[in-house]
């Protein structure tokens, strides 16, 4: 198990976990009461972190007294549920993917060990997978893959934008994100899922595809080159060509946008950026661009050249940009 999740987990199990880490944790307990094989997974990290955290033997009471202690809390306000959340994505997904992975469903080896490569804000990574496939690692995003895939099973799991050159071997190459999963073989397709996004999108460039959703055998869609998959939250789907330029622009860390909101204009840039951006709506409807923007600027640069076309303005405090639009 990685550090960070081993870490997390004493904290909550030994009562010092902040209270955003304790609730994130407890609503993935509670989304998962039912399932026996939660149960067994919280044993097992149990007995892992007993040698260093005072804690006692892990039996039926034990389970349940964990669960009875965890109170259904009134729903925070969606924006700031969304910023704690941001903030401790990569730990819970992985958490919940570790759970996931090291259950007994078809075709899945509890044997594997996996490793968790992560990039920060204007950091982008590319990883070869043991199978000799090819992923390129955009801006705050996660990667979970096999440290060796087993010969029927080749599965990872992304948090975040990466492409993919899949290599040509021996059975299905997959990738979960969010509630869904591509797959195929032979294809380079690039995924967008960032866990605080309204939507993720599957763009196809090569080779053939197919989506579905995770704990479903049924295929929803297959897709063909040059066609993109939209998936929203509550799971609308919406298939249509897709814009290359668009779709391909950050792999050489260029922008680009059509006729795209300010809000994901500005969450993309935070992305790519250090700065903090802080978006202060004034009850107008957002503005909307379309730029085109090759690597090599600077942050406030491509603020200015927005703010030339009367619809924002910009001001800094510190490391914090706050943009506001124009009424």
């Amino acid at each position: 198990m990685p550090e960070d999740q081993k870490k997390l987990l004493e904290r909550y199990f030994s009562g010092n976990c902040s209270e955003e880490e304790k609730e994130i944790i407890e609503r993935l307990f509670l989304s998962e009461k039912n399932n026996p094989k939660l149960k067994h997974f919280l044993k097992e990290i149990w007995e892992k972190t007993r040698g260093e955290v005072k804690t006692r033997d892990f039996d039926d009471s034990a389970y349940r007294s964990v669960l009875a202690k965890i109170k259904v809390k009134p729903k925070r306000d969606i924006r700031k549920w969304y910023a704690i959340a941001a903030s401790l994505v990569v730990i819970i997904a992985s958490l919940a993917y570790t759970f996931y992975l090291n259950s007994d469903g078809p075709g899945v080896s509890p044997a594997l060990t996996y490793i968790t490569v992560s990039t920060e804000k204007g950091e982008q990574k590319n990883i070869k997978l043991p199978d000799g496939t090819i992923v390129k690692l955009n801006y705050e995003s996660t990667l979970t893959y096999p440290e060796n895939f087993d010969e029927e099973n080749r599965r990872v799991q992304l948090v975040g934008e990466g492409f993919f050159e899949v290599s040509d071997s021996e059975g299905n190459f997959k990738v979960d994100f969010a509630d869904h999963y591509v797959k195929g073989d032979n294809t380079h397709f690039n995924i967008q899922a960032y866990a605080n996004d309204s939507e993720s999108t599957v763009s196809l460039t090569a080779g053939t595809l197919n989506v579905g959703g995770i704990g479903s055998k049924d295929i929803l869609y297959p897709l063909q080159a040059n066609e993109s998959l939209h998936i929203s939250k509550d799971a609308t789907f919406k298939k249509e060509r897709m814009d290359s330029r668009a779709v391909l622009a950050w792999k050489e860390g260029n922008i680009y946008f059509k006729n795209t909101g300010l809000s994901e204009v500005l969450t993309s840039l935070s992305r790519k950026y250090r700065d903090s951006i802080v978006l202060k709506p004034n009850g107008d409807p957002l503005p909307k661009f379309t730029i085109n923007i090759k690597s090599g600027y600077s942050l406030e640069q491509i603020l200015e050249t927005l703010s030339l076309t009367k619809k924002i303005t910009y001001k800094r405090q510190g490391k914090i940009i706050i943009v506001t639009p124009k009424e």
